[in-house]
């Protein structure tokens, strides 16, 4: 009888630490959407706290070509596409989405999110080889990564909680 309320209580746990982890993840994907504007703005005049030198820099991985519609969106849709924005925005939006996801209490909710993580995920190896390809390491990108992973992780937990709960309410 123990194992449902121990269950209840680590959905909690993970709804919570999962749309924290997300939280920080907008936070983080704020920071390089300010980063990016105000290079815009002020190009050279302007030198982002995550440009340590000229190998570790978010700035050289941020206005990139792959820095803007993942580097893929310009060369199937055009560059004037609404769907070409600065990766950062879609971070916000996916993040910004990702948090109450996390706190929702329904199986479609826990899948949604989970695709999402895989997704994510699969995007995070893609842009990671971009960064090989530059040669360079961005503190920002590398803070992204370990969100999502630790989305994926969260995500992975909540939806094996969650088919549990939901065998033990059917029987």
């Amino acid at each position: 009888m123990g194992q449902p309320v121990d269950a209840e209580q680590r959905k909690r746990f993970y709804d919570r630490f999962g749309a924290v982890t997300a939280l920080v993840g907008l936070a983080v994907s704020l920071y390089s959407l300010y980063v990016e504007v105000m290079l815009d703005k002020y190009a050279t005049n302007y030198e982002p706290a995550c440009d340590v030198n000229s190998l570790i820099s978010c700035s050289k991985a941020l206005h990139s070509p792959f820095g803007t519609g993942l580097g893929l969106v310009e060369h199937i849709l055009g560059a004037e596409h609404f769907l070409n924005q600065k990766n950062a925005l879609y971070g916000v939006m996916v993040y910004g989405l990702m948090a109450p996801l996390q706190l929702a209490d329904n199986r479609r909710a826990v899948s949604v999110a989970f695709a999402i993580c895989v997704l994510m995920n699969a995007l995070t190896v893609y842009l990671m080889l971009v960064l090989v390809y530059l040669r360079v390491i961005c503190p920002v990108c590398f803070a992204i990564y370990i969100i999502n992973g630790v989305l994926l992780f969260v995500s992975m937990k909540r939806r094996r909680i969650s088919d549990f709960l939901l065998s033990k309410k059917r029987t």
